[in-house]
């Protein structure tokens, strides 16, 4: 792993204040995320939406693999291989 990225994790997680997290990096997240916040945005007339997951990371990307896969929004060569 990454040294300044174990030491970026470790810096957050020390912190006695509460932290947004935006981040793409699955495995900063892993180390630091307590809860997960999925955001939907405004389509049309109906407002955005915040659901917090009740899961872990590895299952949050599951939900949203179904849930790609069922919209059609997956590329073949990028599906996961079962």
């Amino acid at each position: 792993m990454n040294t300044s990225l174990f030491d970026q994790a470790m810096a957050i997680n020390k912190f006695e204040g509460g932290i947004v997290l935006v981040s793409h990096d699955e495995r900063l997240i892993e180390l630091c995320a307590d809860e997960l916040w999925h955001v939907e945005r405004r389509q049309g007339e109906k407002p955005g939406s915040l659901t917090i997951f009740d899961g872990s990371f590895e299952e949050y990307r599951e939900m949203l693999h179904k849930r790609f896969e069922s919209q059609n929004l997956l590329n073949t060569s990028m599906a996961r291989k079962k």
